[in-house]
């Protein structure tokens, strides 16, 4: 369940806004058009000298799986010639489900990220150490795991 969102901009590259939306569907593949419901934009409180980066907050309180941003047209500003936009955080506070979370990772995660779940750290192990000096395929030595 995500509380809020707070994200930073650059100092010139600012957007006008940005919207958020989040998707309930951890099933979806990767590229695939899911639901999203629209939670709300952000616009950004202009540098001051508590915070010398342009920031927004939003509180948001629902659940989901997937979070989808939309970065309007750049805000104008006198250095920006190009018509950037700079995002350099994005914190997302909330809560999460672990037996949910690791549903997920386990199905679409990599060998070598399921092995670091179990506690075996893949690029510190001594069957992959050997398999690796030997010539052999790391493909493979996960297999034989």
């Amino acid at each position: 369940k995500i509380s809020s969102i707070e994200i930073h901009s650059h100092r010139q590259f600012i957007a006008s806004s940005i919207s958020i939306g989040i998707g309930d569907n951890p099933n979806i593949r990767v590229g695939l058009k899911s639901s999203v419901e629209h939670c709300g934009n952000v616009a950004f409180n202009i540098s001051s000298d508590r915070y010398p980066r342009p920031y927004s907050t939003l509180s948001i309180h629902r659940a989901g799986s997937k979070l989808h941003l939309t970065i309007h047209a750049p805000s104008p500003h006198a250095q920006n010639l190009c018509n950037q936009v700079g995002i350099l955080s994005i914190v997302v506070n909330g809560e999460v489900d672990v037996s949910q979370s690791i549903r997920v990772f386990d199905e679409k995660a990599s060998p070598d990220f399921r092995l670091l779940m179990h506690g075996i750290d893949v690029e510190n192990d001594f069957l992959y150490a050997e398999a690796r000096d030997a010539g052999v395929d790391p493909q493979a030595e996960q297999v034989l795991r």
